[in-house]
């Protein structure tokens, strides 16, 4: 064979050699590519299982707050009814000496919201706070407190606020969700805390 056909031959052989390299290193940074993506997307599939979990927790912890309360409630010989309102989220209300809370839950946008209107309406009986609709504004204002003050006790003593504002819960809607409740009433405890000067 003449040395311009080996050349020939070769040099073909040396350009099949470099495609195929070529091709492996596009093939190998495809690979690595791809590597990239499943890591985007595993990363991405963990937060979100992440975010659900949280989520399902503080829900569960919304709903372990909604049957305590009732169980509350039930325990303390109060009654306890469901019906649709026009206006009124919840009331404490006596029929006969017979104590007794009304809920609209249809009103209540998320179990917290719920809990809370059930907590509050049932410290209007323990606390003998309840009025009638043609009492004084004086009277529902320090009756309003007054429930509101018992229960912001029960349910977020101060020491555990400080607690939790200590170990970094600091915006409101982190301490509504790990303690099952709503951001209203993280709003009402630091107001009734600074009321008794404890803020």
């Amino acid at each position: 064979m003449s040395s311009f056909l080996q050349t020939k031959v070769v040099y073909k052989h040396d350009l099949t050699l470099y495609n195929m390299l070529i091709n492996l290193n596009i093939i190998h940074f495809n690979l690595i590519k791809m590597q990239f993506i499943l890591i985007a997307l595993f990363i991405s599939l963990k937060n979100m299982i992440g975010e659900f979990m949280k989520k399902l927790n503080t829900a569960l912890k919304e709903i372990s707050n909604i049957e305590r309360i009732q169980d509350r409630i039930l325990d303390n010989g109060i009654l306890l009814v469901e019906m649709q309102t026009r206006e009124v989220k919840a009331a404490a209300i006596l029929i006969d000496d017979i104590p007794g809370i009304m809920i609209d839950k249809t009103k209540c946008e998320s179990f917290a919201e719920e809990y809370i209107a059930l907590t509050h309406e049932f410290y209007h009986i323990d606390q003998q706070a309840l009025y009638t609709f043609d009492a004084s504004l004086q009277t529902r204002k320090r009756r309003e407190y007054k429930a509101d003050k018992a229960m912001v006790l029960e349910l977020l003593p101060f020491d555990k606020l400080m607690q939790l504002v200590n170990n970094g819960y600091q915006d409101r809607w982190q301490l509504a969700e790990v303690l099952g409740v709503t951001e209203d009433f993280i709003d009402l405890s630091f107001k009734i805390y600074k009321q008794m000067s404890l803020l």
